[in-house]
């Protein structure tokens, strides 16, 4: 089976036949509207964006450079990754996975841990503000 039929398979069975790539690109939203992730299947990776919305985002105007620093400290942020949308003010979490690990198994391991970190990360930065 190819990669991308192989990753449709499973976006379909995990969303009950809603989710399919498009052109390699598979928007998910919220209960609300909001964008939550991007799954992007490039020739060598599943790459999953995570985007920190602008007005859930601490009022921290080193915030992108903490951001990018971290990078630089995958004891910390593990397989993920930040950077800045187009528009350099999206923070954007993201994670990906070679095509030669992907299988059912993989990809349900993947999606949990990405979203996991996801939710760590963005609590982590979301309620910093609060605490100062």
């Amino acid at each position: 089976m190819n990669i991308e039929k192989e990753v449709n398979h499973w976006l379909t069975h995990l969303s009950s036949d809603q989710w399919q790539l498009d052109d390699g690109v598979c928007n998910l939203t919220d209960n609300k509207g909001k964008h939550y992730c991007t799954f992007m299947l490039t020739q060598s990776r599943l790459v999953l964006m995570f985007i920190l919305h602008q007005a859930d985002r601490p009022n921290n105007p080193e915030l992108h450079s903490d951001l990018l620093l971290l990078n630089n400290h995958s004891d910390m942020i593990g397989f993920a990754s930040f950077s800045l949308a187009s528009d350099d003010r999206t923070v954007v979490l993201s994670t990906s996975l070679p095509v030669e690990a992907i299988e059912t198994n993989t990809l349900n391991n993947f999606w949990s841990q990405s979203n996991e970190a996801r939710n760590i990360m963005f609590s982590v930065l979301t309620t910093e503000d609060q605490h100062k």
